[in-house]
């Protein structure tokens, strides 16, 4: 079977995903993952269309369709895709995009004639969403006042995926979901400032680094969780470098952490860029600037904050 899995929400794509894995009953070590955006449709393809040595069904997931969402395709693609739809074999293939366009001829006649189903959902309403953190929060076994609910559901700007996302990281980190820690949320509501000052710091670019905090300092970020979430990126980029060795558990829970394709690209590509020992000089540096901080909480002031991040950088 075939199928196409239209949405703009990454975790409604997984889930549906994970819908159709245990439906089929497939094995893990049958299931293949490619990347449209990467190059890698003839890779999926031809692991499509091969036959595994033990003769088990094999589920193929193809990210990022962007051709999905096109009214015209390339020859070339339209015959593989006609390849894809006319045989009939025993394996499973997903196309998963944002996007999917009512236009495309050769798909929508493939999906009315049954060759391909097509599952497409919205991403929930405000209303939709409250209740679901009303009934994750629950089933966690926490308890946080309404006005707290709304906060969590502001910094997360109403948006699903940001707010599972959040979640996730509170369960796989086994934090207590209470008012002390809840404003750790605020990394994703202001996740691009810190993203880039993330880049900055790695790049010793001071001016981009005095630009970032002083943006940070207007929004009233506090320097702890700025700096806590600085050693944490850093320490993702040590995970990707030691990729390879980690257990399909410990990725699986390293990729949701990392929701962002953009980001985690760009993560991959500062993995071969930067060597352990400068990624290491850098973390260490900052847990010796968070334990500063932490102990003269009081007294310390947000310019010598940004004096010591800017230090830092042009020690490195």
């Amino acid at each position: 079977m075939k199928y196409i899995i239209q949405s703009e929400s990454f975790f409604i794509k997984k889930e549906e995903v994970e819908k159709i894995i245990k439906f089929i009953n497939i094995k893990k070590e049958q299931i293949f993952i490619f990347d449209y955006a990467e190059n890698q449709f003839l890779e999926s393809l031809n692991q499509y269309l091969s036959t595994s040595i033990f003769g088990e069904k094999k589920l193929v997931i193809l990210n990022n369709c962007l051709f999905l969402e096109k009214k015209i395709l390339d020859k070339n693609l339209i015959k593989k895709l006609e390849i894809i739809i006319n045989t009939n074999i025993e394996n499973y293939l997903i196309f998963k995009n944002n996007n999917f366009s009512k236009n495309n001829k050769l798909l929508n006649e493939a999906i009315k004639s049954k060759k391909i189903e097509l599952i497409t959902k919205e991403k929930p309403s405000r209303f939709e969403i409250t209740n679901f953190l009303k009934n994750e929060i629950k089933k966690n076994n926490f308890f946080l006042d309404s006005y707290t609910i709304k906060k969590i559901l502001r910094y997360t700007k109403y948006d699903y995926d940001i707010l599972k996302n959040e979640l996730e990281k509170f369960f796989l980190s086994k934090k207590e979901l209470n008012q002390k820690n809840i404003d750790q949320i605020i990394y994703d509501y202001v996740g691009e400032n810190i993203f880039q000052l993330y880049d900055a710091l790695l790049e010793k670019n001071t001016f981009n680094l005095n630009n970032i905090l002083n943006s940070l300092r207007i929004k009233n970020i506090s320097p702890i969780f700025i700096i806590e979430y600085l050693i944490k990126e850093l320490q993702y980029l040590l995970l990707i470098k030691n990729y390879n060795n980690l257990n399909l558990k410990e990725k699986t829970s390293f990729l949701e952490l990392k929701l962002n394709s953009y980001r985690l690209k760009k993560m991959y590509d500062n993995a071969n860029i930067y060597n352990y020992e400068y990624i290491e000089n850098i973390i260490i540096k900052l847990i010796k600037a968070l334990i500063l901080f932490k102990s003269n909480s009081s007294s310390s002031t947000y310019q010598l904050f940004i004096s010591k991040i800017v230090l830092i950088s042009s020690q490195l």
